[in-house]
């Protein structure tokens, strides 16, 4: 003897929802959900310093990353001439 299975057709926005429908929406609000989070902590955690006095000037990045100037040139003690 087989049980019957009964599906109830679900409905959203008066379209009804398939078993492979559903799998769509499913997919389809994880990533969603996912850019929301993703959204927030770049607002969080990437934008703009709320401390206006911790700023770094350009050139100090630039000498950071970079090294010293090549403008200046180096003096090489003990070459030979």
């Amino acid at each position: 003897m087989k049980l019957a299975r009964f599906r109830i057709p679900l409905r959203l926005f008066g379209w009804k929802i398939t078993e492979r429908n559903r799998f769509r929406l499913e997919i389809t609000v994880i990533v969603l959900l996912k850019l929301i989070l993703l959204y927030t902590a770049k607002r969080l955690w990437f934008s703009e310093p709320v401390a206006h006095h911790m700023r770094v000037e350009p050139q100090r990045i630039e000498q950071q990353f970079f090294g010293p100037s090549a403008d200046k040139p180096h003096s090489v003690t003990g070459a030979p001439s």
